[in-house]
């Protein structure tokens, strides 16, 4: 009876395991298929075709900007084609038919993620203002819907003959009233004129004003300096500048618009760093008369060199090599602060120099491993710090306080480049790399930035913050990219562009110097060859004479 017991008590027990294990197996079940992760496939727009402009698609920003006609309602732009990459992602709206970018418009497209982009319009219109006897071109405020025509101090204002007026878009703005071929009377101020196109009417104040001659504030580098100003038409016109204390003028040539005589410009060089300047705009008659400007005054600026620009100075902080020597400025910083957790240096010193003595900088990419823990890193060098760690992530601050003008960036590089054999971490646009030979990269900006520009090469789209050429506080760019193996040191000149984005930037004040070189260029992406390898050495920026 005691056996029976015990066996009836032990099949009893396993009824109960085996009935608790069946309730909790949907649940098992239900967990391991919530914990498998999705794929992380990025999406975006491959195409976005429209009527009456273009389409820029900025992949890292996640924005498509559509530059328009004048002619294009930006309240019903026809999208022609718009497609995706991968074809099975969704969007969160239409994208065909009709398109209302008045104000930007905010698209979602979506594969296991969700991605959010932002689709902008951009609209440049031409406007004209023009008069009879002018002196100079027109001064057209959109914003403010003001534009202002200026004519020489002699012309009677009662009586000025509006010759061109375009307040809208070509060809289908209509004025209320015309003013154009018409005599106004300026003395006492604006004429208000209502433009209308589509069905939008915007109210602009047009005026006549007197003025003569006029010396504009000049831009001043550290050798070379521009003058501008308006000069009187039918007059012999040109520029004049001394140094503060010189008892004489040096008379300067001065080149004329050729869409407008009066407006003049003279390129002065050979200047003295840090010196104070005067200069005037000058206009001779017939009978050899001369009337002046405005004397205006500049102070030239300062030749600052690159700190540690032989790369020759280093010290190590126990296992971490560092580009400046030890109690030092630290200008140059790399990403060995990150690599160091794996036990790699990817930039360190060598003693292959061009001269044949001092040091160089050595820059590696591989991939480092360390216990099973491994991940793809691109040599490089920045002018800036490495600021923290975000697990295997690098937090980064790019540029060094910088106020002055340099033209170039010339330096010695020696790269070796490999097929590339990394690509990881989600980046799968730029699988399509792997077997090409790598490429360095080498570029130099200049901007106003308020603080150092903070990167962070995460694949969390959350987190991550990379460099991008379209940023607006970007002054002057240069780059240098080369896939090829140079076998051996060769001389590089990288120009700054101040007029990179299609603006004239020369007037706008500096705050900081980014260089930064990567032995391979997608290695923001963990894309990259092991084995590709940057030396660098005599780095120095250049100044016009």
């Amino acid at each position: 009876m005691h056996n029976t017991g015990t066996s009836h008590n032990t099949l009893c027990a396993r009824l109960v395991r085996l009935l608790s294990a069946a309730l909790l197996l949907p649940g098992l079940f239900s967990c391991l298929q919530n914990d498998i992760p999705y794929p992380r496939i990025p999406v975006v727009f491959t195409a976005f075709d429209i009527e009456g402009g273009q389409a820029a698609i900025d992949y890292d920003r996640r924005t498509v900007t559509l530059t328009l006609d004048e002619k294009t309602d930006p309240r019903r732009i026809v999208l022609r084609r718009v497609t995706v990459s991968p074809d099975n992602a969704t969007a969160s709206r239409a994208l065909t038919g009709t398109l209302d970018l008045e104000n930007p418009v905010g698209v979602t497209l979506s594969l296991y993620q969700d991605y959010d982009w932002t689709i902008v319009a951009r609209q440049d219109i031409e406007y004209r203002f023009a008069v009879e006897g002018q002196n100079g071109k027109a001064e057209i405020d959109p914003v403010n819907r003001l534009a202002v025509a200026y004519v020489s101090e002699s012309t009677d204002i009662t009586a000025v003959k509006v010759t061109d007026l375009k307040l809208g878009p070509e060809g289908i703005t209509r004025l209320t009233p015309n003013p154009v071929g018409q005599t106004l009377d300026f003395s006492q101020g604006s004429h208000r004129i209502e433009a209308a196109w589509h069905d939008y009417t915007r109210s602009w104040r047009i005026l006549v004003l007197p003025r003569g001659i006029t010396t504009f504030d000049p831009i001043a580098w550290v050798n070379v300096a521009w003058l501008s100003g308006i000069g009187l038409e039918g007059c012999t016109n040109g520029f004049e500048y001394r140094t503060l204390d010189a008892p004489a003028w040096i008379n300067v040539p001065a080149d004329v618009d050729p869409e407008d005589p009066t407006q003049l410009s003279a390129r002065l060089t050979r200047l003295s760093p840090e010196t104070i300047y005067r200069c005037r705009i000058w206009a001779e008659d017939a009978d050899g008369e001369r009337l002046y400007g405005d004397e205006k005054e500049f102070t030239t600026g300062r030749s600052i060199p690159l700190e540690n620009a032989s790369f020759d100075n280093w010290h190590q902080d126990g296992l971490t090599w560092l580009a400046y020597a030890e109690g030092g400025y630290m200008f140059w910083d790399s990403g060995n602060h990150g690599s160091i957790t794996l036990k790699k240096n990817v930039t360190e010193p060598t003693a292959v120099t061009v001269t044949g003595s001092g040091q160089a900088a050595r820059l590696s990419s591989q991939f480092v491993n360390f216990s099973g823990i491994g991940k793809f890193a691109a040599g490089n060098l920045f002018t800036g710090r490495f600021v923290d760690k975000d697990n295997t992530d690098g937090i980064l601050e790019f540029g060094r306080p910088f106020t002055s003008y340099p033209t170039r960036l010339r330096g010695w590089y020696d790269y070796t480049t490999a097929p590339i054999d990394n690509n990881a971490n989600g980046y799968e646009e730029y699988a399509y790399l792997k077997g090409r030979p790598d490429s360095c990269h080498i570029y130099v900006a200049l901007g106003d930035w308020s603080e150092p520009l903070t990167i962070q090469t995460s694949t969390d789209l959350t987190k991550r913050k990379l460099f991008s050429k379209s940023d607006p506080h970007i002054i002057a760019y240069g780059e240098l990219v080369s896939g090829n193996s140079t076998g051996g040191y060769q001389p590089f000149s990288i120009e700054l562009d101040y007029g990179w984005n299609g603006t004239d930037n020369r007037s706008r004040k500096p705050a900081y110097l980014i260089i930064v070189c990567s032995a391979s260029k997608y290695g923001d992406f963990f894309t990259g060859a092991a084995g590709a390898t940057l030396l660098l050495d005599d780095f120095s920026l250049e100044y016009d004479y």
